[in-house]
């Protein structure tokens, strides 16, 4: 039972508790909203016969995911840097879905490690200081509930921003223990939630350019300079994923293919949507990940908020669409202003004017998702 004003340290406080109870050698989870396939440890106990494996890891699947998948939850970009990391011995214990050597938690302290809002990601970091090795299994084993809430969906994202950078601040990846490139993809993990941050400012340039500001001659290539954080740390972590998406359906069992249709046809254009929802989510969940990262850098108290499936309401989900609306409607009207008063003429005019509508066409269409999926859900359209 709880102790007021005694830390329990949340899913990992009780985690712990479990291991106190039992004695298997091995230990399975899965969260309370996820099913396991009923071949979970045939595909995952054949890994721990390798006495240095301390987990095997499965990708997450939702069956209550639409179609549209509007706010990227089938995590295809996540699976495939998963799948990248394991090449690596660096695969993270993603919370759901995953099977523990007993061992390997008893050699650093215990159970799983207390002190980051994301107890599986820093569990697995201290695992790999060790010396203990990770797997990842690239089959669907498991399915659950996805947040159905914009809410839910943006604490979930929150906290996973907030686990990677704050393992980051406290722990460091100087760690000789720690091989070149596992530093490099756990450094990645944390500084793809900074350099997101950068995505707010690029949102407002072509609403800047149409109101007749200069982002590229007012000071020598601005913008260039405005996004140039983002496209570095997107490149190096788009390098170290190893592998396209066609070539990683391709070699997907079966079993996999057959939750995203039945057949690699049907699983590749699947991929391939959900991969433009992943780009876009980026964009829209900017703001809220800048929040969260002021969350770890500032003197703020940390507070850990579980992910409730339907544990909000329509004010709460349209208090957070609320901002891009305004944004679509500023936009537009900017868009109209300059539009009355290109002169066409002028080719160089209107060639500036024709190229920033497209960019604006793009940016605009990014915050579309989130906003059109919270009036559908709540039957406002």
């Amino acid at each position: 039972s709880k102790v007021k004003g005694v830390p329990h340290h949340a899913k990992a406080g009780n985690l712990n508790h479990a291991l106190s109870i039992t004695s298997g050698e091995f230990i399975a989870c899965f969260d309370s909203d996820m099913l396991a396939h009923r071949d979970f440890l045939r595909r995952t106990l054949p890994h721990m016969s390798d006495k240095g494996v301390a987990l095997v890891q499965t990708p997450q699947s939702f069956y209550n995911v639409p179609p549209s998948d509007s706010l990227s939850h089938r995590m295809t970009f996540v699976n495939l840097v998963l799948a990248t990391a394991d090449r690596h011995n660096s695969c993270p214990c993603i919370g759901t879905g995953w099977l523990v050597r007993r061992e390997a938690l008893v050699s650093i302290g215990g159970g799983f490690t207390y002190g980051s809002v994301s107890e599986d990601f820093n569990t697995t970091r201290t695992l790999h200081l060790k010396g203990w090795s990770s797997r990842y299994v690239n089959e669907f084993l498991q399915a659950g509930i996805a947040p159905d809430t914009l809410v839910g969906t943006v604490l979930q994202r929150q906290r996973w921003c907030m686990g990677n950078i704050q393992m980051l601040l406290t722990k460091g990846i100087k760690s000789s223990d720690l091989t070149f490139l596992q530093r490099v993809l756990y450094a990645c993990g944390a500084l793809s939630y900074i350099a997101q941050c950068f995505l707010i400012v690029y949102a407002f340039v072509p609403v800047g350019s149409m109101i007749g500001i200069d982002w590229i001659t007012a000071d020598a290539q601005i913008y260039p300079r405005m996004i140039l954080g983002y496209v570095v740390v997107s490149n190096v972590t788009a390098f170290f994923l190893g592998r396209e998406l066609e070539v990683l359906v391709s070699k997907m069992p079966k079993a996999t293919t057959g939750y995203l249709g039945g057949d690699q046809a049907a699983a590749r254009t699947t991929l391939n949507v959900t991969k433009v929802r992943d780009a876009s989510a980026a964009f829209w969940m900017a703001p809220y990940i800048f929040i969260a990262v002021l969350r770890v850098m500032l003197p703020f108290d940390i507070a850990f908020r579980v992910t409730g499936a339907s544990s909000s309401v329509w004010r709460q989900d349209f208090d957070l669409v609320l901002p891009f609306i305004v944004y679509i409607v500023v936009a537009v009207s900017t868009w109209m202003y300059r539009l009355f008063r290109v002169d066409f003429n002028d080719c160089i005019e209107m060639g500036s004017f024709l190229t920033f509508s497209i960019f604006f066409c793009i940016t605009i269409q990014q915050f579309i998702p989130p906003v059109s999926y919270v009036l559908r859900r709540y039957g406002k359209i």
